[in-house]
């Protein structure tokens, strides 16, 4: 009897000694199951391509380009329409050579919040640069310091609807060979700062809707000796609060804080009576308080500025004029398309 009890506490050992093994050796199947899925899922998440010559990769929402020469090319439409919303993070890797267009190159990336590596990126072949950081509307930063811009002619909606950028220093910006800025920093609203003190406008530039940031334009404007600014940039007057008067004013021999200058205009006067040569300088909202220069109110100051020069007078008169010219045209132009059929006046634009 004893030996039947204990032949049975064995089997019932034995059984159990199984059981663990079995299931023992089950876990580690089903690990290795749930390893091999991991890495499965991975490499079907991780997508790859190339880019011009330039080998990239995707991958928890951060793409990165390594070395090569790209012209005119883009990413695949069909990858791009399925990927794009993802990107959060472009890094350049490795030296690359951008020859000819870079039309759209990092555009349309929605949830885009920074580029680095730039200084790989090597324009100085680059001709075409419209559209080329344009609807990256949550890219907050853009360091172009490195970029060679001498051979471009056409910057076009270059960072158009970029709404999240506060700062874009453009010092080092050759722009002799362009012809086209239109729409350049167009629905850029969140721009605080913008340098153009390098920019060269003396050829015929098209510059319509340029400055069309938004409702406000940025709190610092730095202007160089050779940009010429015209009524059709659309800047956007500053805001008129109890801080801002709704005026420029240059900075002179004060500074952004506490500006000392003798220009204080509002935008439209700002875009017809700049001239470069004589009123280069930086910019800014003129604040509503006390000015250390004057005993009324700086509001008032350009009431109170030196007499009018001849040639202010007559820049003035010229500036009246056109306004009247414009309002004419305006009322003609009406009377006109009320006799238009209505399919021609379809084929009436508004370029925005």
């Amino acid at each position: 009897m004893i030996s039947f009890e204990k032949n049975l506490i064995n089997l019932i050992m034995l059984v159990f000694i199984v059981f663990f093994l079995l299931a023992d050796s089950g876990k580690v199947k089903a690990e290795t199951l749930t390893d091999e899925k991991t890495q499965t899922t991975k490499a079907i998440d991780e997508t790859s391509g190339l880019l011009g010559t330039c080998p990239w990769t995707f991958r928890d929402g951060i793409l990165k380009i390594d070395s090569g020469t790209i012209d005119g090319v883009r990413f695949p439409d069909n990858w791009y329409y399925s990927n794009y919303q993802e990107i959060k993070e472009i890094n350049l890797i490795g030296p690359i050579v951008a020859q000819g267009s870079c039309y759209a190159l990092f555009a349309g990336f929605p949830n885009l919040t920074t580029i680095q590596g730039v200084q790989y990126l090597d324009t100085h072949n680059a001709t075409n640069m419209y559209e080329m950081f344009a609807n990256d509307s949550k890219l907050e930063n853009l360091d172009l310091t490195t970029f060679d811009t001498s051979n471009v002619t056409n910057l076009t909606a270059m960072f158009a609807h970029d709404a999240a950028l506060k700062v874009l220093d453009l010092s080092s910006f050759d722009t002799k060979q362009v012809y086209s800025m239109k729409a350049m920093f167009a629905g850029d609203e969140g721009l605080k700062s913008l340098d153009l003190s390098s920019f060269d406008m003396r050829k015929n530039v098209g510059t319509l809707n340029m400055l069309a940031t938004g409702d406000y334009p940025p709190q610092e404007l730095k202007l160089g000796a050779n940009v010429i600014l015209t009524s059709d940039m659309n800047l956007p007057d500053p805001e008129e609060t109890d801080v801002y008067t709704g005026f420029w004013e240059n900075v002179g021999e004060g500074n952004a804080e506490e500006p000392a200058g003798q220009y204080i205009y509002d935008s439209f006067d700002l875009l017809t009576l700049f001239q470069g040569q004589k009123m280069a300088d930086t910019y800014v909202w003129q604040k509503n308080q006390q000015s250390p220069h004057s005993q009324v109110p700086v509001k008032k100051k350009f009431l109170n500025q030196k007499k009018i020069t001849f040639l202010q007078f007559y820049l003035n008169l010229k500036v009246f004029l056109k306004i009247i010219l414009k309002i004419l045209y305006q009322q003609l132009n009406k009377v006109q398309v009320r006799k238009l059929p209505q399919a021609s006046k379809a084929r009436h634009r508004i370029i925005r």
